[in-house]
């Protein structure tokens, strides 16, 4: 019975290893509306849970469950290629921005990735989504004494396309 008891406690443990942590995303302030907040906190939350199902596993990401645009989603695999990582929070609360294009960011989502050495490296996702939610764009965010030195430099630049 003793051997039981213990085979069965080894296997319960195993299996809380290996699952990987459910991300809650809550938006906090910034939506239109509750119809609106609920999409955007389920495609998000959604997207995060992939990430990190995926990082656990040590697999390819799998986007079906996530309303992206095919876009977003060959970035994201793009990202992923190069350089995975995966959230370490989870329970995250953050706004949600209306953009100038009439669309939508949620910033300031907290991941972890790792560079050549081994050593981990604290990174920030911006996730553009549309008025239905969908999500656009999934970019790494600029730090911010970047974003000042640029802002401060008052630089112009010119797409050369």
């Amino acid at each position: 019975m003793k051997r039981i008891i213990i085979f069965l406690a080894i296997i319960f443990t195993s299996f809380q290893v290996m699952s990987a942590q459910k991300i809650t995303f809550t938006v906090n302030s910034g939506a239109t509306n509750e119809a609106y907040k609920a999409k955007v906190e389920s495609s998000v939350q959604a997207l995060l849970n992939q990430i990190e199902d995926a990082w656990t596993h040590k697999s390819t990401l799998n986007l079906l469950p996530v309303q992206l645009t095919e876009g977003a989603a060959a970035s994201l695999r793009m990202l992923w290629r190069n350089t995975p990582f995966h959230c370490d929070e989870s329970d995250i609360v953050e706004p949600i921005i209306k953009t100038y294009d009439e669309n939508y960011e949620v910033r300031n989502i907290p991941i972890e990735l790792f560079d050549d050495t081994g050593s981990p490296v604290y990174q920030e996702l911006v996730i553009s989504l549309d008025p239905a939610a969908v999500i656009t764009k999934i970019n790494f965010a600029i730090e911010a004494h970047l974003y000042r030195r640029i802002m401060d430099d008052g630089s112009q630049v010119t797409d050369a396309r």
